[in-house]
């Protein structure tokens, strides 16, 4: 019997999920779809800037200039500070990566360098003790000198594999 229910709940849970709509713009403060430069789509103008030779790739679907490959040296996408930036609130993230490097990598990060203060935080790859994805903040009164103090390691079983895609939220 709890073999049945569990199927009905989850027959429910995925009918009533598939047919709900979410609203993106509601608090939405960047979009970057990549659909041929880096401009913000959410309407907030948190447009990015193309640093060092970054250049258009194809995606996880396999749609041509729909990401954007860096060398692993210097390429980045800046973009400009933004009060938009600084969250009062809790808020997410949600990307997609693939990497050809086993090495320690941030992936998304702010900070400014510049005075070392300020709302920060990083996601990064393979940074030790703990592979997989690494997400830390600092909030706006606290210096860069100091650890995260809201760190947290997400362990996802091992060293990210190469060539392969990843989504994190």
């Amino acid at each position: 019997m709890k073999k049945i229910g569990i199927g009905i709940f989850l027959f429910f849970s995925l009918y009533f999920s598939a047919s709900s709509q979410v609203n993106l713009s509601q608090g939405l403060v960047a979009y970057y779809p990549f659909n041929g430069n880096a401009n913000d789509l959410s309407g907030n103008g948190n447009n990015g800037l193309l640093v060092n030779g970054v250049s258009l790739t194809t995606d996880r679907n396999g749609n041509t200039n729909s990401a954007y490959y860096f060398d692993g040296i210097d390429d980045y996408i800046k973009v400009p500070n933004s009060s938009s930036f600084n969250p009062n609130t809790d808020y997410s993230i949600t990307f997609y990566f693939s990497t050809e490097q086993s090495s320690v990598q941030t992936i998304i990060g702010k900070i400014n360098y510049n005075a070392g203060v300020g709302t920060q935080f990083q996601v990064a790859i393979n940074f030790p003790p703990v592979p997989g994805v690494l997400f830390g903040v600092n909030p706006l009164s606290d210096g860069c000198g100091s650890p995260a103090l809201n760190a947290s390691y997400v362990n996802t079983g091992g060293t990210i594999l190469l060539n392969r895609w990843y989504c994190v939220v």
